[in-house]
């Protein structure tokens, strides 16, 4: 059985901040949500909701 590695709040909340900045141009709506959001003192997964910005169907592969 594999240990699943925990990591301390403070460190998942950083990379959860970097992650809404990185994905938040491709987004109508991103939250934090799970262990982070209900600030547990460590964190096993950054769970984050969101909406997508949903481009035309032909956009979805480039130009294919």
């Amino acid at each position: 059985m594999a240990i699943k590695t925990r990591y301390p709040l403070a460190q998942a909340q950083s990379v959860a901040a970097e992650l809404l900045m990185m994905l938040g141009r491709h987004c109508l709506n991103l939250t934090i949500a799970g262990s982070i959001r209900r600030e547990k003192p460590d964190v096993g997964a950054i769970e984050l909701l969101y909406i997508p910005i949903l481009r035309e169907a032909h956009d979805l592969f480039g130009d294919v």
